[in-house]
């Protein structure tokens, strides 16, 4: 899909940058020298948006585009900033949410509770929605009243699933995810 929207773009990597906050800016730094003409750099841990947005601000005039996967206080004020023109946030606090929700239901009310993953979803962060994400990150309530509604679809969809035989479940969980991924990538590409 992509070879077909920029034919004339040349993709390098994936690159070993270790996930070492040290070894990150160095890794990074190494790898802004060497391409000087980059249109841009994604990187897809934490550390990596960190690193990039220090080393842009450091560079005057710097026109590449830096990305991360992350939604930390730092890599948020990149995108608020102007550093960074996004991130694919990993949603948190459904991770954690949904983790003790589920753990309280096993052993302390002991109830079936859904096999495997339960996926979360992502967030495209970028300078269009950054101020609403913000506003929801600085405070516990706008973030408990903005995820409500999503927890619980989750919840709703994952005690239908309970019932699903193996193969069913293998089956809807397979297209959840083809139909999770087509709409990360129009999203991400309509940005």
């Amino acid at each position: 899909m992509f070879a077909e929207r920029a034919p004339n773009i040349e993709l390098k990597g994936p690159y070993n940058t270790t996930g070492d906050p040290t070894k990150e800016f160095q890794i990074w730094s190494e790898l802004v020298a060497t391409n000087p003409d980059a249109l841009g750099f994604v990187g897809v841990c934490s550390q990596d948006e960190e690193a990039l947005g220090q080393i842009k601000r450091k560079q005057a005039g710097a026109e590449y585009l830096i990305a991360g996967t992350d939604e930390s206080a730092t890599t948020l004020k990149d995108i608020k900033e102007g550093v960074a023109a996004g991130t694919v946030g990993q949603n948190p606090y459904l991770q954690g949410y949904l983790s003790i929700y589920y753990l309280i239901q096993k052993t302390a009310l002991e109830q079936s509770i859904p096999e495997g993953w339960i996926n979360v979803g992502t967030e495209v962060v970028t300078p269009k929605n950054i101020n609403e994400v913000l506003k929801r990150a600085a405070n516990i309530d706008a973030t408990r009243e903005h995820y409500k509604p999503i927890i619980e679809e989750i919840l709703a969809n994952l005690r239908r699933r309970l019932n699903n035989d193996d193969t069913t479940e293998l089956r809807e969980a397979a297209e959840q995810q083809r139909q999770i991924v087509q709409i990360r990538l129009r999203k991400w590409l309509a940005e």
